[in-house]
């Protein structure tokens, strides 16, 4: 295994539990408060770069997608022609539980994030204030944001890690088979 494919692999690995932690303890309501909350979702975010660039670049030079997904059985496919490929079925089901965080947090947002204005907790939408709202309030409404920002890094790590690190290592040729 490469040197690069490996740093990469181990800050996908790293964001993937990460993000993946942060989005857990947000439903028991455990939060990272400001602002270590805003540099720790900016680090988050930012080693995303490497991770997708990494893996992008490495299927745009092989032209193909790994094999590495849920598999469609043969008989499926004749019967139903209409089903995608293997490799859509895996996309489709993070893309759905992303898609499923983001609506969650829609419902339970009541259009606006927590903030504090001059010392009350309140709910706001970009710097109008909607209403005051209590400790409990706020300490939902912060654990909400994070499942959202916490959810959105985790759908975007877990399939560069699958693309990128997990079938990348099975779709590796076997050596004996190179030797004349």
């Amino acid at each position: 295994m490469p040197v690069l494919r490996k740093i990469v692999c181990a800050m996908a690995w790293t964001g993937l539990a990460a993000s993946l932690t942060i989005y857990l303890l947000s439903w028991f309501g455990i939060n990272i408060y400001p602002p270590l909350r805003q540099e720790f979702m900016l680090v988050l975010a930012l080693a995303l770069f490497p991770v997708w660039g990494y893996t992008v670049m490495k299927y745009l030079r092989t032209g193909k997608l790994p094999p590495f997904t849920f598999n469609i059985p043969k008989y499926a496919k004749e019967r139903f022609p209409f089903l995608p490929a293997h490799w859509a079925v895996s996309i489709q089901g993070i893309l759905i539980f992303y898609i499923l965080n983001f609506i969650l947090f829609v419902i339970w947002s009541d259009g606006g994030g927590p903030d504090i204005i001059n010392g009350q907790y309140a709910l706001t939408d970009h710097g109008r204030l909607i209403r005051y709202i209590s400790r409990d309030e706020y300490e939902f409404y912060l654990a909400n944001e994070m499942r959202l920002f916490s959810g959105t890094m985790l759908t975007f790590y877990v399939i560069a890690t699958i693309y990128g690190c997990v079938a990348a290592k099975i779709e590796q040729p076997d050596k004996s088979s190179l030797i004349p």
